[in-house]
């Protein structure tokens, strides 16, 4: 019977205890929210940055290849090139989300979402930051610069 209440009792105080649900509020890995992110000039710098390595990391993946590969002008190695294969053989698949297409439309859209964020945040950041207009101005202008390149990408891939 005692037995019986102290596990009772341990059970009731880790209920209690365990309800605060602030632990499960924590921020992905790697990510800041936007509030956070474009609080400042640097932070504007920043989110730039991320951007400019997702369109690099882009340029230099399958994309290169693709047209290439539509093209015919490719020899291709199965044992290799696994990941493009189903596009040299035009057997791409709409659900198949590893795709080289795929992967070139998601990685475009997620360019294009940080652009559009590095840009929006532009115009809080004069207003708070009036003295700093030359270098907010500065990151405006590339990332106008790359969401037209990105737009031009999306044109080639489709």
């Amino acid at each position: 019977m005692k037995n019986n209440l102290i596990i009772c009792l341990l059970f009731v105080m880790m209920a209690v205890v365990s309800c605060n649900k602030s632990f499960l509020e924590r921020l992905p890995v790697g990510q800041v929210p936007k509030e956070r992110m474009f609080q400042d000039v640097e932070g504007l710098v920043v989110g730039l940055n991320g951007t400019y390595s997702i369109v690099a990391k882009y340029h230099m993946g399958a994309f290169g290849m693709l047209g290439d590969l539509r093209g015919d002008d490719v020899v291709m190695n199965p044992s290799n090139d696994v990941v493009l294969l189903p596009e040299y053989n035009y057997q791409v698949e709409i659900d198949n989300d590893a795709s080289s297409t795929s992967v070139i439309w998601r990685t475009l859209f997620e360019a294009l979402n940080n652009t559009n964020n590095v840009i929006n945040a532009t115009v809080s950041l004069k207003e708070q930051f009036p003295n700093r207009h030359i270098a907010i101005d500065s990151v405006r202008g590339q990332a106008l610069v790359l969401r037209a390149l990105i737009n031009f990408n999306l044109t080639q891939a489709f």
